[in-house]
């Protein structure tokens, strides 16, 4: 096995021939020792239980795998109540690996893995050596088994190494925390001047282009670019997560970050809070998929995506004055002044700071509607906008007119639109006629369409001022498994490989949703991701019926 310092050696050697990274000739050591990477596992039987209980979701058998493996008789020799884990970690110069389990017998472990590695080799002074598929050093201290890829670092081992894991073994089952501001500065310099040069080699190919779309990318490789030399410089922690949360019934996924304190990250983290929105009500219960977001935007990030939003717009109009578009140059003019104040709506409300918003589909067995909408600093001019379109729609390619002004809900102004529809796939979604539905009001714009897309937009409005005091994370988005597999059955005719997967309905309780949100927590955020009962089930029975295979075989207890 290569050791950390060789590929860390191969790294820099490769960068350096490139020609690429700036490096410094000497690299000042860090004489305190840091961690940089945690591995831990809660406890073995924990992890047993877990695979049982998911094994009873999805209809698993529960053989004993582990005496079919022969690994019986390692999990066997471990304290199935005690967490185990690795730990990396650096003084700036050197790195260090070690390991430990909870085994107070190191010849019951040894003897067990002699099927795997063969006789160890003693060492000396407690020590054994394994040679296959690496070498490994193993130590018996203070009611552990500690190994390590060198003999040397089982020279002083920790008397409580479960600390090392700091909460990660309460926290999860299983999980790996990076401490990526431990990284020493010269290895962090390779990895941007890598990142570095494979951007500018792309931005050359650009050099000397002035189309607005190949300014556009220039500028957004730039932004990028920044985006990663803070992303690599300002990180404290990336922490991955997994639970299987029994009493919910649930399964987590979670990838949470850190910032380092006093940086501009931890600033731009702060501003990710929980709180109340004018657009709850986009999280409606019956939804197949539904999303909804506020936050604030810090400083630079409202830099980047004004000027993103900027060039998106000299685009667009770019394309209109070619007339790539429209044909018909007195019309391209006068769409270019319409498109371009609207585009300004969406400019001036990112200006202001803050996105808040939502989106939200309702699927039934023959029919789909779908409702976005958010926040706008100026409605009326999104509204003005909109009515200068349609009159150009109508009077231009013979667009049947909007309805405006139908109905109005909590101060919002409904205005109807319905387009015939001839191709049969499409009216397989919306019907004959595709139904629209535009919500303006002061600081307000939706848009909907599909069947029943008005009354879904009504309902979204209504829910909205009924929730305006819930407290929400500032992003999360639902998906509904269940429905979502009844709506593909529409296209079963047209795609012949859904027939087999989907011939049978799947045993569902109601609790179907997969569900991803965002919460703040200390100079940081989480990102979760929810696997309800159902979604195991439905996702283990579909991979038999893709696969035509038998249920899969999941672990048992083994011992007390």
């Amino acid at each position: 096995m290569m050791k950390a310092t060789k590929f860390h050696k191969v790294i820099l050697l490769v960068l350096c021939l490139s020609g690429r990274a700036a490096i410094p000739v000497m690299a000042q050591p860090e004489l305190e020792t840091k961690p940089l990477m945690v591995v831990s596992i809660s406890n073995v039987k924990e992890l047993l239980s877990d695979l049982n209980f998911l094994g009873g979701l999805t209809g698993a058998k529960n053989n004993d795998w582990l005496a079919a493996s022969g690994a019986f008789a390692i999990v066997d020799a471990l304290d199935k109540t005690r967490p185990m884990g690795a730990i990396v970690e650096t003084d700036g110069t050197d790195f260090t690996t070690l390991g430990f389990l909870p085994i107070e017998n190191l010849d019951a472990l040894l003897e067990a893995l002699k099927p795997f590695v063969g006789e160890p080799n003693d060492n000396g002074d407690g020590i054994y050596e394994i040679h296959q598929p690496v070498t490994l050093y193993f130590k018996q201290a203070n009611g552990w088994v500690f190994i390590a890829p060198n003999l040397e670092e089982l020279s002083e081992l920790p008397k409580d190494p479960v600390a090392l894991l700091g909460q990660l073994n309460h926290d999860y089952d299983a999980a790996l925390r990076a401490h990526v501001h431990n990284v020493p500065l010269i290895y962090r310099q390779m990895a941007l001047g890598w990142i570095q040069f494979g951007i500018q080699e792309e931005m050359s190919q650009l050099e000397g282009l002035e189309d607005s779309q190949s300014k556009l990318r220039q500028q957004w490789m730039k932004d990028s670019l920044q985006q990663i030399n803070v992303l690599i410089n300002e990180t404290d922690t990336i922490t991955l997560g997994w639970t299987v949360a029994q009493e919910s019934r649930e399964v987590w996924v979670d990838m949470a970050m850190t910032a380092v304190e006093g940086t501009s990250s931890e600033e731009r983290m702060k501003t990710i809070q929980m709180g109340t929105s004018d657009f709850a009500g986009f999280l409606l219960d019956d939804a197949v998929a539904a999303m909804h977001f506020h936050s604030d935007i810090s400083t630079t990030d409202k830099q980047n995506v004004v000027r993103f939003l900027k060039g998106v717009k000299t685009g667009a109009l770019e394309q209109l004055g070619h007339g790539e578009i429209l044909s018909n140059d007195g019309v391209n003019g006068k769409a270019s002044q319409v498109l371009g104040r609207l585009f300004d709506v969406f400019v001036t409300t990112a200006e202001a700071g803050a996105l808040e918003g939502g989106a939200t589909m309702v699927a039934t067995a023959e029919s789909l509607a779908l409702v976005v909408g958010g926040a706008l600093k100026d409605g009326q001019a999104f509204e003005r906008s909109l009515k200068e379109l349609a009159n150009m729609a109508h009077e231009e390619d013979g667009v049947p007119e909007v309805d405006w002004n139908t109905a109005e809900v909590q101060g919002v102004h409904i205005h109807t639109l319905h387009l015939p529809m001839d191709d049969e796939q499409i009216m397989k979604l919306v019907g004959d006629r595709l139904e629209i539905a535009i919500g303006t009001g002061d600081h307000y714009g939706y848009i909907a369409i599909g069947t029943g897309s008005e009354a879904l937009l009504k309902r979204v409005i209504e829910k909205s001022t009924a929730d305006r005091e819930e407290i929400l994370p500032p992003s999360q988005l639902r998906i509904a498994v269940a429905p979502l597999i009844q709506y593909l059955k529409l296209w079963q005719d047209d795609f012949p490989a859904l027939e087999n997967v989907l011939q049978n309905d799947f045993e569902v309780t109601g609790r179907d949703r997969i569900v991803f949100e965002t919460v703040p927590i200390l100079r940081g955020v989480r990102n979760r991701l929810t696997l309800e009962e159902d979604v195991l089930r439905i996702l283990a029975e579909l991979g038999r019926r893709i696969g035509g295979q038998v249920p899969v075989q999941l672990g048992q207890e083994a011992g007390p």
